[in-house]
Formats: structure tokens, C-alpha cells, sequence
């Protein structure tokens, strides 16, 4: 058992000796709550402040009913966003140093918000520019302070033990200890009070990982004699009539009850829940681009896929011109390739060269092969030979910014040999990507060149924004057309 479990886990009998004393504890989602109408009820204050110092500086009179409009829809954006942020948590509500910066970044996007509204309904020539900075100023210096107080006021509370959540673990196995050692990392105010179990350590017969303090009478009789603010039942999912005939004998306590995941459970601990057809699941995977996100990439697609395809059609032109010029055969060349959940496309490229392989059997090309031709070369120093992907984008096949698509039998081959390779598939391949601006790209001679790769494509896939492509697109010039190993 850990040193830390071992810590909190105190005897049968010192349990019911204990101090009886019911020292009540604060709940902690009423503190959060409070703590969000503080902050609105200043933010709208600070706009009425800013309303009288402005206009009384001024000497001109100012409208109550604009000041009041939007200052109340200031203060409903601000703790909205908030909340969602998780600023109202206890342990952000408790570290000043590490929440301040996220309260006034979330004020100030919010401000510019308003000004974004105001401007589209055309009402933002009826607001007075200098009573909008004055609120701003003022609202942000409140946020502070209130901030500082909201941790001041919850270290005394948590001095004085008011912040103290006392924990029962029923189930003195692996579940119980993986709770406790959980529960107890992340949150330093939950003070186990005992471990209890249905049958002690003689009638056990499997491992014991925690001493047990009781079983389940004394647990009624400590809960009865002492605070006890929940009672977290955690056995094995599997042990369902154990679970269900403790659950009903606990249901006489004023109590919360609560059911503690099993070992497959905190496998996945941090993974959200989500509700299907009444049903609380929890999640193990997701799309690492959804809703609006995928929208939102969708449209950074199209757009600057349109375009480049109207700025660069003078060079679809002269490219086009020299490969008739130079070798026999046509202009584009179409090619198989996996795309999004390794749906099989045909991506085009400008040909470069003699042959048109495509299927089960291709040859990478080398250093000095004999294949390419001489526009075709320049091409792929270049990456020029890409640069009709921009169609397959437009179409909505491909990405701007992604994995490189592979040839179908290289994508089976590498699927083999690299781990989470096919996980480069849960996006649209890409014209350009990580990888590619990172120097990772051309022939691969080993496999290890090609996990590298792969790294850097998964860490695109993982740590995707809108700004990320932005950047790689941005970079592509300088770092992703010109390569060494593009031949």
C-alpha cells in the first residue's frame, strides 16, 4: 500500500472514538457559483462607475439604458465563458498566479466580442468610446481583486477546515487503493475517514491492498456519529449483487453514494463522459477534428485552395507547355492514394516522368533515376509536380496542411511495420504537413526515417488549430519545397 494510503487509514476503534464534533464543510460548487455572480455583478458595476467618472469628467450626459444593456450582456458573456473555462473550480479559484492571466484574457476577448456585436447590429456609434475603455480598465482591475479575495478567503477556509471533504471507500482491494491514490494526488482536501468491506481480512481470500477499518454496520454507525460528506463504493464492476446489496443498505444515510470506476475505468480517468440515449458512456477515442473545428479547416481548405488555383494558373500554364515540350505523354498524371479513413482517392500531379505507376508495385524514386524526366527534375526539386493537389483540395478530397498521402502499396507496408501508422488517416492527407517543413520527406530508406515521419504527423493530428496551419502553409515556402531528398 502506498505511504500516502497508509497515511490517511486510521483503526477500527479510533474511528469510533473519534472527535464527534460536526464540523460543517462548504460545498464547493456553491463557492463557484457565488464566486461567478460576484464577478458579474462587478463587471456591471464597474460599467456603472465607468458610466459616472467618464460622463461627470466630461460634464455630458451619458445613455442609462445603453450603460445598462451592455454591461448586464458583458457580465452574462464573461461568466459564461468563464465557467466553461473552468475558472470557477476550486483549485483556480485557490491559485491566483495561475488563473489571473485566464480571467483577463477571457474579459478582454469578451470585450472585443461586444465591440464585434455592437459594430454588426450598427449600434456600436451610440456607445462613447472613452465610457467602453474606462469600463474595460475598471472591469479588469475588479476581476483582479476579486480573484485575490476569492483565494485569500478560501486559504483561511481551508486552514480552518471548512474546505475538508471526508471520504468512506467501501472495498479495501485494488479498486479502493486506486481511488485513494487518485483522488488523493489531484485534490488535497479529501481526508479519507476508513476503508470498509463486507468481509473482513480473516474471511478474505483474495489480496488485500488496504487495512480495513470496519465493514458496513460500522460504516453506518461512523457516517451516523460523524461527518461523512460521501461514501465512494469501489469494488469491481463485475461483483454487481455485492455492490447493489450495499448500495440499498447505505440508501438510510443523508448521504452521497457514489459508485468509483473499476481498473478499466481509470485506464481511462481523464476522458470525458457523454450521455447516448440516457445512457452515461464514456469516451475512449475521438475524431481529433470535429464540429466546427472540421468546419472550420473545411473552409480554410476551400478558400485558399481557390485561391492559389486563380493566382497560379499562368504557371499551370508554362509548367503545362514544358512537359509537352520536353517528353511524350500527358500533362497531369492521377495516382491512388489513401485519403480520410483510408478512403481511396485519385490525388493529380504534373507528370514527371516516363512511367505511370500506380497499384500494388511502385518504385520509390531515387537519386539519379533514369525515369524522371528533365522538366520533371526541376518539378520535383522544386514540388512543383504537387501543385495540381490544390484540385484535389478544392474538391474536398485533400487538405492544404496534413500527412503526405503515400503510394497504396507503401501505405500497406509501412501499416506493418510502424505502430499508430494508420492513425495518420483520421484526417485528410495534405499537400504540405509537419513532417514536410521539419525535413522529413522524399525517399525513405530505412523504416526509422519513416517513423520519424509518422511522429511528426501524428503530433500535427494531436496538436491541430487553425493556427498551426497557418504556420506550416506559411513556412512551406521556405522550408518545404526545396529539399535535398526531392527527387
Amino acid at each position: 500500500m502506498s505511504s500516502k494510503a497508509s497515511s490517511i487509514s486510521v483503526s477500527k476503534m479510533s474511528l469510533l472514538k473519534a472527535n464527534r464534533q460536526k464540523r460543517s464543510s462548504l460545498s464547493r460548487q456553491l463557492f463557484g457559483d457565488l464566486a461567478s455572480i460576484g464577478d458579474g455583478i462587478l463587471i456591471v458595476a464597474s460599467g456603472i462607475l465607468a458610466h459616472i467618472v467618464y460622463f461627470s469628467l466630461f460634464l455630458t450626459s451619458g445613455n442609462w439604458v445603453l450603460t445598462l444593456t451592455g454591461t448586464t450582456l458583458g457580465a452574462i458573456l464573461t461568466v459564461f465563458v468563464m465557467r466553461n473555462r473552468g475558472l470557477y473550480k476550486l483549485s483556480m479559484l485557490l491559485d491566483w498566479s495561475r488563473s489571473l492571466g485566464r480571467v483577463l484574457s477571457t474579459w478582454a476577448v469578451t470585450f472585443l466580442g461586444l465591440i464585434a456585436i455592437a459594430f454588426l447590429v450598427k449600434s456600436s456609434g451610440t456607445y462613447s468610446r472613452g465610457w467602453a475603455i474606462t469600463w474595460f480598465f475598471f472591469a479588469a482591475a475588479s476581476l483582479s481583486i476579486s480573484h485575490l479575495s476569492y483565494a485569500w478567503a478560501l486559504r483561511k477556509l481551508s486552514t480552518a477546515g471548512h474546505l475538508r471533504r471526508n471520504i468512506a471507500i467501501v472495498g479495501a482491494g485494488s479498486v479502493g487503493k486506486s481511488f485513494i491514490d487518485h483522488a488523493s494526488a489531484l485534490d488535497p482536501h479529501l481526508h479519507i475517514v476508513g476503508v470498509f468491506d463486507t468481509r473482513m481480512e480473516k474471511e478474505r481470500k483474495d489480496e488485500l491492498m488496504l487495512p480495513i477499518n470496519g465493514d458496513i454496520d460500522d460504516l453506518i454507525q461512523l457516517a451516523q456519529e460523524q461527518r461523512v460528506d460521501d461514501i465512494i463504493i469501489a469494488l469491481p464492476h463485475a461483483a454487481k449483487a455485492r455492490i447493489l446489496s450495499i448500495a440499498e443498505r447505505l440508501a438510510v444515510l443523508p448521504i452521497n453514494v457514489k459508485l468509483s470506476p473499476d481498473e478499466v475505468g481509470f485506464a481511462f480517468l481523464n476522458n470525458r463522459m457523454e450521455v447516448l440515449g440516457g445512457v452515461h458512456t464514456q469516451i475512449i477515442h475521438t475524431p481529433p477534428i470535429s464540429n466546427w473545428s472540421r468546419v472550420a479547416k473545411a473552409l480554410e481548405d476551400r478558400i485558399l485552395a481557390v485561391t492559389f488555383l486563380a493566382l497560379a494558373w499562368p504557371l499551370f500554364a508554362l509548367i503545362a507547355i514544358a512537359i509537352k515540350w520536353d517528353s511524350r505523354g500527358p500533362v497531369f498524371f492521377k495516382q491512388q492514394r489513401h485519403g480520410f479513413n483510408h478512403e481511396i482517392i485519385k490525388i493529380f500531379k504534373f507528370r514527371s516522368m516516363t512511367v505511370q505507376d500506380d497499384g500494388d508495385d511502385i518504385k520509390q524514386a531515387t537519386k539519379s533515376d533514369n525515369r524522371v524526366t528533365k522538366v520533371g527534375f526541376w518539378l520535383r526539386r522544386t514540388s512543383l509536380d504537387e501543385l495540381p493537389q490544390l484540385i484535389n483540395v478544392a474538391l474536398g478530397e485533400m487538405s492544404l496542411v496534413g500527412p503526405r498521402p503515400h503510394a497504396l502499396a507503401h501505405n500497406e507496408e509501412y501499416a506493418e511495420l510502424i505502430k499508430h501508422y494508420a492513425q495518420r488517416h483520421k484526417v485528410k492527407p495534405g499537400i504540405t504537413g509537419w513532417a514536410q517543413i521539419n525535413g522529413y520527406r522524399g525517399e525513405t530508406t530505412a523504416p526509422g526515417l519513416m517513423e520519424k515521419r509518422i511522429q511528426h504527423d501524428l503530433f500535427y493530428i494531436e496538436h491541430w488549430s487553425i493556427w498551426l496551419d497557418l504556420k506550416i502553409i506559411a513556412l512551406t515556402p521556405f522550408k518545404g519545397l526545396v529539399h535535398p531528398n526531392a527527387y
